[in-house]
Formats: structure tokens, C-alpha cells, sequence
């Protein structure tokens, strides 16, 4: 595994620690909306928001080795899903500090996406794979 490869997860690792850092450190007895909000804050900052700018980067400035990664030849549609990934992290960083109705747009958004994008990785596994 490359060192790239660990960047998502850390970015979980690091989400889970700021929750959990923030649920040590509030007032007790903790409220249930306290506890989500906090969980949803960490994950629309760092698996949403940061990995997002991370992909836009990956797939604009390092097209070729990015789609190595993955085993895909370059192609000029990764500046597209770099600037959808670049406009899903922004609009990430943004709903993890305002609304509830701004997280929900944005979730609804990212996974509209990150679900398509998914299954379209599952099928190019199977089919193209031996």
C-alpha cells in the first residue's frame, strides 16, 4: 500500500479523534444533537471537505498519477471530477460550520456522487480484472 493510499484514512483516523476530543471535553451530561453535530462536523471537515480538495488536487495537478493509482489510463474527464471533487470539499467545509439544512444539501450532493463514483470502480473492477 502507498503512502498516498493512507491519506483517507487517516482522514477517518482524524475525524474520529476531533469527535472524540470534542465529546471529552464538553459539558456533561452530553445532549444526543450535541453528539451528531460534532460527528457530522469532523466527517464534513475531514473525509468530505479536506480528502475533497485532496482529490481535486490529485486528478487537476497530478492527472497521470493519479489514474495510475487507480489502474486507469489518463484521461481528460479527471479535470472535471477533480473540480465536482474541489466544489464538494468547499461546500463541505462550509455546511461543517453553519446549518443543519446546509449539511443536508451537501451530503445529499456527496452522495450523489461518491455512491455513482463507487459503483462505477466496482464495475471496472469486476469486468476488467482477472
Amino acid at each position: 500500500m502507498s503512502q498516498v493510499a493512507l491519506v483517507p484514512l487517516l482522514a477517518w483516523v482524524a475525524a474520529l479523534a476531533c469527535w472524540g476530543i470534542a465529546l471529552w471535553r464538553a459539558p456533561r451530561p452530553l445532549l444526543r444533537w450535541f453528539v451528531l453535530d460534532r460527528a457530522l462536523r469532523y466527517v464534513f471537515i475531514f473525509p468530505l471537505g479536506l480528502l475533497g480538495i485532496w482529490a481535486f488536487i490529485g486528478h487537476v495537478m497530478f492527472p497521470a498519477q493519479s489514474a495510475a493509482a487507480i489502474g486507469w489510463p489518463p484521461s481528460p474527464f479527471q479535470f472535471e471530477v477533480g473540480y465536482a471533487n474541489l466544489g464538494l470539499g468547499l461546500a463541505s467545509l462550509y455546511a461543517a460550520f453553519t446549518t443543519f439544512y446546509a449539511r443536508v444539501a451537501v451530503a445529499i450532493a456527496a452522495s450523489c456522487f461518491l455512491v455513482g463514483a463507487g459503483i462505477g470502480h466496482v464495475h471496472d473492477i469486476m469486468a476488467y480484472t482477472t
